[in-house]
Parts: structure tokens; C-alpha cells; sequence
């Protein structure tokens, strides 16, 4: 609905919910909103869709921390959504600031997730989207335990400044196995002859 003389309320699901406001990012395309133990969803103005099924272990292996709710955040930032999470793989769920961001980015395919830190090892939080008085357009987030507004997507800058000095930072990217398109041999790591 426009207003309170045609709007009503429509249950979409007796079992989904969010715990905080900062679990929702509102966009142009729909509502994307984080679930407490079950990932990210999105919601399209007539269905719901799951858009976590791929990195869902990622709860049965403890490793993020779902019960610190103000550490976990969702942004709507570059096109992209940007979910905060106190996650690590060797804390068995006990993080309790944001350390990653897992970065949605629903043009690709049907969807692909982008695993990132910033240099000192924290996930970046509240992002938002801003011009200046001379039209330039600026991709931010926050920094979750200093106060630190960080500019994103600077794809060509290869070190962080949070501190006032450059920083380098590690990346790099997977593939998946490749097998020469022949099914019936056996994976090796030189080409056949």
C-alpha cells in the first residue's frame, strides 16, 4: 500500500524474522534481510527467496557468533549487499566484533558471494551511498571497533590507510578444479599425452 486507507499487512512467513533493524537493507529490486542462524534472504515484493544455501555449513560448523546481534549488519552498497558477520573459523563462534563481510552481488549468475576482511581483520559495517556538493559519488562504510569512515571499491588502490599510514593487504581468489572436459580420465596435474 501508499498510505493507511489502502495499506495491509500480509504474512509471509510464521517462521523467519530479523532480530535487529540492522539486519535489513532496503533496495530498488526488493528487501534483502539476515535470519539469525539461517543466512540471508530476499524478499521481491511477492515471494521469498534463500540465497544462502551454499555457505549455510558455515552455522552447523559454529562458526559465526549469532548471539552478540549488534555485531552483524547489512548494507546495500555498490549494488551489492554487504553482510557483516562475527565470523571465524578457529573461535568455535565466540568473535564479538563483525570480522567479515560476506559481499552478495546479485548480477552475477544467480547470484555470488565475495569473502573480505579489512587489513586489520575486521568486517566493515552500515555502509551507505553518498554524493558530495560536487557530484561525487562515494561507496562507504564504517569501521566496527574504531571511528573510521572507509570508502569502498577503490579498485585501483592496493593498500588501506585506517591508521594515516599505507597498509598492504593480502587477496587472492579459487577456482574450481579444471579437467580438460574429458570425463572418463583421471584428474592429473600435467596435461594428458
Amino acid at each position: 500500500g501508499y498510505s493507511t486507507s489502502n495499506f495491509q499487512v500480509v504474512e509471509l512467513s510464521t517462521t523467519l524474522g530479523v532480530d535487529s533493524k540492522r539486519h535489513i537493507a532496503v533496495t530498488e529490486k526488493g528487501i534483502f534481510f539476515y535470519v539469525r542462524k539461517q543466512g540471508l534472504y530476499f524478499y521481491n515484493g511477492s515471494s521469498l527467496e534463500y540465497l544462502f544455501e551454499n555457505i549455510k555449513p558455515i552455522f552447523d560448523a559454529n562458526y559465526v557468533n549469532n548471539s552478540n546481534v549488534e555485531s552483524i549488519s547489512l548494507s546495500w552498497v555498490g549494488q551489492r549487499v554487504w553482510l557483516s558477520l562475527p565470523y571465524s573459523t578457529s573461535s568455535s563462534g565466540t568473535e564479538s566484533n563483525s570480522t567479515t563481510n560476506f559481499v552478495f552481488d546479485p548480477s552475477i549468475n544467480n547470484g555470488s558471494y565475495t569473502l573480505f576482511k579489512h587489513q586489520d581483520g575486521k568486517g566493515l559495517v552500515s555502509g551507505c551511498e553518498w554524493t558530495d556538493n560536487s557530484d561525487n559519488d562515494y561507496r562507504l562504510m564504517m569501521h566496527p571497533t574504531l571511528p573510521r569512515v572507509i570508502i569502498v571499491d577503490l579498485y585501483e588502490e592496493n593498500t588501506d590507510r585506517t591508521e594515516g599510514t599505507d597498509v598492504s593487504f593480502a587477496s587472492y581468489y579459487k577456482t574450481k578444479w579444471q579437467d580438460g572436459g574429458n570425463y572418463v580420465q583421471k584428474k592429473m596435474w600435467r596435461r594428458p599425452d
